[in-house]
């Protein structure tokens, strides 16, 4: 190559080669081990909230159901950190925050106390109110 350092190529390479081994590994489901200095992006399968919150007498309750909704977000939001142009994910994650406004709306004027229990429990943000 004409005015390129051999060395600075061949670390160029290697970084290409790492990418097609990664990317073909991700296929075959073969383990790659890790190399110091390069940036290795993976998704989190099993991000979840501890389902230990709602009891299971409880499983069709606002709460389970805003429980489960969170879940899904949470999944969703490391999915498009991975995969930022997936534009039916995008829309998928804003018809979930939609319905999980609405049953919190519906909590919050049925039942301020259980409103904010499951908001500090699960840790989202509440409503804006006026």
């Amino acid at each position: 190559m004409v005015g390129m350092n051999q060395n600075s190529y061949m670390d160029h390479e290697n970084e290409r080669m790492d990418l097609i081994l990664f990317s073909d590994s991700r296929k075959k489901k073969k383990k790659i081990p890790f190399n110091s200095g390069k940036i290795c992006f993976f998704m989190i399968k099993n991000l979840s909230i501890s389902s230990s919150l709602i009891p299971d007498k409880q499983r069709g309750s606002v709460e389970s159901q805003v429980f489960y909704l969170t879940n899904r977000v949470l999944r969703l939001t490391q999915h498009l950190q991975l995969h930022a142009k997936d534009y039916s994910s995008q829309r998928g994650l804003w018809k979930i925050l939609g319905k999980r406004k609405q049953l919190l709306v519906y909590l919050y004027k049925r039942d301020k106390l259980r409103y904010d229990d499951l908001i500090g429990r699960l840790g989202i943000r509440g409503l804006k109110t006026r």
